[in-house]
């Protein structure tokens, strides 16, 4: 799996207060006119493309919100999920699960003593991709990118970055 083709740019918007009453209105009627976009949550606007999130900037420019651009991971359906998923992501309207790409550390483990490595990096995941097959992507906050490291050379694994 390759998992550079799930990350989704995106856009997190500032919606100021004290704007004129239908002002967000005309601005979500002209972004649906306009953009295409891939999913939503919240003042986060996310594109499936960066031609798509040219567009989706556009009309955000043109109403003067501020906006911050980012990267995020959509979670394939057969992912495990961790317990502290929801502080590096979040889960769309769309039942879509996403992760902030700047905050997180992706790999796979090869080699060595696999499963006992596996059993702690499963301390630390956020979330676990294909995690049946014989070598799963791993995915942990980012401050623990040494760790992970560390565990794989101690139960002789060989470590590729995933992302």
């Amino acid at each position: 799996m390759e998992l550079a083709s799930y990350v989704r740019p995106a856009v997190s918007i500032d919606v100021q207060e004290g704007k004129r009453p239908g002002y967000y209105a005309q601005f979500v009627k002209e972004l649906a006119s306009n953009a295409r976009l891939y999913d939503r949550d919240k003042d986060l606007l996310i594109a499936e493309n960066l031609d798509q999130l040219q567009d989706i900037r556009q009309v955000v420019e043109r109403y003067h919100f501020p906006y911050e651009p980012m990267q995020l991971l959509e979670l394939p359906e057969n992912s495990d999920l961790g317990r502290y998923l929801d502080d590096y992501g979040f889960t769309a309207r769309s039942d879509r699960t996403y992760m902030y790409a700047d905050q997180i550390y992706a790999f796979r483990l090869f080699g060595g003593d696999v499963k006992q490595a596996e059993l702690q990096v499963d301390e630390y995941m956020l979330a676990a991709i294909e995690r049946e097959a014989s070598s799963p992507t791993w995915i942990v906050p980012a401050e623990h990118c040494e760790l992970m490291q560390g565990i794989s050379r101690a139960y002789g694994c060989s470590l590729v970055a995933a992302l």
